[in-house]
């Protein structure tokens, strides 16, 4: 069974790119634009990976992460954190602290983004097997 990417993003367009870009790499794919919309998907698609923006309308991508990573039903899922926001070290910190596995900025290289979720859907993979 292919492994499950779930995209949070209030652009059309990221989710448009993302979403062709990782489902040609053989993903399962579901997206939506709001945080809330984010943790309900979340809930019900039980993706391996969320790719997450942190400026979203209404709840924003930290407090989607604080909410997945402190519910037992969500907490296992890798979270990749994305912003156009320049303030990378206090951001990444906070996002990291949250229990983000990693973060980018925006504009990203989409071969660099590609790896970096290859690595935490591997590690995701190796955890499901050793539990």
């Amino acid at each position: 069974m292919a492994q499950k990417i779930l995209l949070v993003d209030d652009e059309p367009a990221i989710l448009k790119i993302l979403g062709n870009v990782f489902s040609d790499e053989g993903y399962s794919i579901a997206a939506t634009s709001t945080g809330e919309a984010g943790i309900e998907k979340a809930k019900e698609f039980n993706p391996d990976l969320v790719i997450l923006d942190v400026m979203l309308p209404g709840m924003n991508g930290f407090e989607v992460c604080r909410v997945l990573k402190e519910d037992d039903k969500t907490k296992h899922i890798a979270i990749l954190m994305l912003t156009g926001i320049s303030i990378l070290a206090e951001h990444k910190k906070k996002a990291l602290d949250l229990g983000a596995d990693d973060y980018m900025t925006k504009p990203f290289d989409m071969e660099d983004l590609i790896n970096r979720a290859k690595v935490l859907l591997g590690r995701q993979e190796k955890n499901e097997k050793d539990n």
